[in-house]
């Protein structure tokens, strides 16, 4: 026997209509974060992050994960960031001038990551600034710009830059007067790495600005300069490490300059290209308190250029 469906029926299945079901949101948070006491964790996951990180300068820390919802902490004096495996990025910006303590302690993985820290303002009386990255294995990134970054008596700012293994490419650029202590150091680690340094401005009576730079294994590219009025103590060192590395450096002392200046540049292993430029423009006589500049040829057949006033020791 035949069926037949009424002319109602037929209607009602041409106009049915296919509906998706709306389900809970089960994705996996991309980075976690914990707030203990005055230390914030933030841990990333497999995949490559992107962590941001917005310092007001008064107590106000704000965390962006892959631009995801931002979360807000106050009281924290110390952050930590542990990566994940792959390729990750983190800025660290200060928005303004920094009256608290902060230390921030970033350590890379596997993969190439990227550290980006923008100082856009300084730190004033008391404030304690510490940065240290450790990038992992990698052909990492990492920079260091600081704009009007001024560093008030009685303030202390000291980074840290380790590139480990792999062609790393490092950058300070610094713009800021000193008259407490800054403390800036890079350590390339092994593979071709390329390292910049700029440092401008002046250093007042009784502050103390280091700058030290140093290439691992490999072939190796330093390079530095510094302009300003030098007041204070500079300390200064770049050095290759083993192969072929060419390091500069060139530092000019404005007129007027009282302080003292300590100065190496060392090739180690490897036939080097160095170089040492030191202008003293402070006066005729020079009114510096004291100027130890040397260069240091390693055990390869170096090549170097010097002014005058740069000791040579073979």
């Amino acid at each position: 026997m035949k069926r037949f469906a009424s002319q109602q029926t037929r209607h009602s299945l041409l106009r049915f209509v296919a509906r998706l079901e709306a389900l809970e949101d089960r994705s996996r948070p991309s980075c976690t974060t914990n707030l203990v006491g005055r230390t914030l964790t933030i841990l990333g996951d497999q995949a490559a992050n992107i962590i941001e990180i917005t310092d007001d300068g008064a107590g106000t820390i704000k965390v962006v994960c892959d631009g995801g919802a931002e979360a807000s902490y106050t009281g924290v004096q110390n952050i930590v960031f542990r990566a994940g495996a792959s390729g990750d990025t983190v800025d660290y910006t200060l928005t303004g001038d920094k009256s608290d303590q902060l230390n921030l302690d970033v350590a890379m993985q596997q993969g190439a990551d990227q550290f980006n820290a923008n100082l856009n303002a300084g730190l004033l009386a008391g404030a304690k600034l510490g940065i240290t990255v450790n990038a992992g294995n990698g052909a990492d990134t990492l920079n260091l710009t600081a704009t009007n970054a001024n560093v008030a008596a009685g303030a202390e700012l000291a980074v840290i830059l380790n590139g480990n293994n792999a062609s790393d490419a490092i950058n300070i650029d610094y713009a800021g007067n000193i008259d407490c202590n800054l403390g800036l150091k890079v350590e390339g680690g092994n593979g071709e790495d390329q390292i910049t340094a700029s440092l401008t401005g002046d250093i007042a009576v009784g502050a103390v600005a280091s700058l030290s730079l140093g290439a691992g294994n490999g072939k190796d590219a330093v390079s530095a300069t510094y302009s300003g009025l030098l007041n204070g103590q500079l300390n200064f060192d770049a050095h290759g490490g083993n192969g072929k590395d060419t390091v500069s450096a060139e530092l000019t002392f404005n007129a007027g300059s009282t302080g003292s200046f300590k100065g190496l540049v060392e090739g180690n292993n490897g036939k080097d290209d160095l170089t040492f430029l030191v202008h003293d423009n402070s006066g005729t006589p020079s009114t510096l308190a004291a100027l130890d500049a040397v260069l240091a040829t390693g055990h390869g057949h170096d090549t170097y250029v010097t002014t005058d006033n740069v000791v040579v020791i073979k």
